[in-house]
Order: structure tokens, then C-alpha cells, then sequence
């Protein structure tokens, strides 16, 4: 490869993963500085904060992915936007699967799984990759589990929730109830 992968991606071409550029070497580009932190903000009330984590480029994650099968399910590591302004490098999970919620109809659906910035060895990324799955699997199991046609642990996909996460569904009182069973707004 004769270009950085950022400018080939910058002018449309299609960079394979796991290519090494011989220009700035494997995962983000190094020509590009990640951020100039020694500035001092000119508004900080008006400017974004961001965090910003740096790892090697998991390579032997991208060996993996790349060997990685697991029922119909399709895997890819890309930087990409993960949407409500979160970006970096992210183990994207397609699987097609019949809809929870319209019985009969399947249709695909993606799941955006950030890859922590380490460097693990095989085994470690291997077992992560496994993680991965069980928590796809996790989350259609909250959707499909019903009791009574109600499901009482449906994740949430709203802004700011984690679709992984199991909880039981409740009611408003028992939100409202402490710990010493007094009940807020009563």
C-alpha cells in the first residue's frame, strides 16, 4: 500500500482490515496528531470535551475478527461513529435475526461494540471476541423472554442506556421506594 489509510479513505478508496500503510504503519494514522493538549481552550463553557485513549492497533484482535465465525452473524472492526458523539475503534456485529417485536419478519440488525484500548494477547482478545457474542445473544434474549406476552427485561435503547445491560423492569413506586422503605412523594 503506497498511501496512509486516512487519505485513502479521504479520496474513497477502501482500505482492507488489517492492511499495514506504509506511510504510518497499522491503526490510526500517525501523521495526524491525536490532539494538541497543551493549548489552553479558548471558551471551555463553549467547546466540546472529549476523552482520548491510545493503544497500539489490536492487530491480533483484527487476525481474529478477520477468522472469527459464529452462526450467520458477520463481524468487522472499523473506526467508525458509534452515534451521540462517540467514535474510535468499534467490533461491529451484523446479524440477522427475526424481529422481537413484528413475529416473522427478520431483518438485520447491527450491534456497536467498543474495543477497549489494550494490548491484550490472543487469548485475552479471543475471550473478549466470546464476550462480544454472549452479549449480543443477552440482549435478544431480554427482547424475546416474555412472560405473560409482557417482557420484563427488555432492554432499553434509548440515548444514554446500555442495550447490554440486564435489569428488571418496575414499577414507579419501587423506583421511588429507599432503602428504608419510605417512598419518595408520598
Amino acid at each position: 500500500m503506497s498511501k496512509c489509510l486516512r487519505e485513502l479513505e479521504a479520496a474513497g478508496g477502501i482500505a482492507k482490515m488489517g492492511a499495514v500503510c506504509d506511510i504510518c504503519g497499522l491503526g490510526p494514522c500517525r501523521k495526524q496528531p491525536l490532539a494538541d493538549y497543551d493549548k489552553p481552550l479558548e471558551n471551555p463553557a463553549q467547546e466540546p470535551v472529549y476523552t482520548m485513549q491510545a493503544a497500539p492497533y489490536p492487530q491480533i484482535l483484527a487476525d481474529l475478527v478477520r477468522r472469527l465465525s459464529y452462526r450467520n452473524w458477520e463481524f468487522k472492526l472499523e473506526d467508525r461513529d458509534r452515534g451521540q458523539g462517540s467514535r474510535g475503534l468499534t467490533l461491529t456485529i451484523l446479524t440477522f435475526n427475526e424481529d422481537s417485536y413484528n413475529p416473522g419478519k427478520v431483518r438485520p440488525i447491527y450491534h456497536y461494540m467498543l474495543v477497549p484500548p489494550a494490548a491484550y494477547n490472543e487469548r485475552s482478545w479471543r475471550w473478549w471476541l466470546f464476550q462480544q457474542c454472549l452479549l449480543v445473544e443477552q440482549h435478544e434474549c431480554m427482547e424475546f423472554f416474555k412472560i405473560d406476552g409482557k417482557r420484563p427485561y427488555a432492554p432499553l435503547h434509548g440515548p444514554g442506556n446500555d442495550p447490554y445491560l440486564v435489569h428488571e423492569r418496575s414499577t414507579d413506586r419501587e423506583v421511588r421506594t429507599m432503602y428504608t422503605g419510605d417512598v419518595r412523594g408520598e
